[in-house]
């Protein structure tokens, strides 16, 4: 005799898996903005992605993010990770 009994049921449920950037951007695309708002976006590194920061764009919202020292940003089309540029701006 088993001693933990689970339930069982016969309908199976699909779900599929989304990451915490396809739901935010799910969240970014769907919010209702009036007309006469600015819509500010803040974010922490875990959430600040090219793809988060351009649905922002798409809607015309302002962002303000933190972002992790590894990452590249491309000042100017130049590609440089964000710990190298801080160094650069700080000589």
């Amino acid at each position: 005799m088993p001693l933990i009994s689970v339930p069982t049921t016969k309908a199976t449920h699909q779900i599929t898996f989304k990451s915490k950037n396809d739901l935010a951007i799910e969240m970014i695309d769907a919010f209702q903005a009036n007309d006469d708002e600015q819509v500010c976006v803040l974010m922490d590194s875990w959430y600040t992605s090219e793809k988060v920061v351009n649905a922002c764009n798409r809607e015309g919202f302002h962002v303000i993010a933190a972002i992790k020292t590894n990452r590249l940003i491309c000042p100017s089309d130049i590609p440089i990770k964000i710990n190298d540029f801080r160094r650069a701006a700080h000589s």
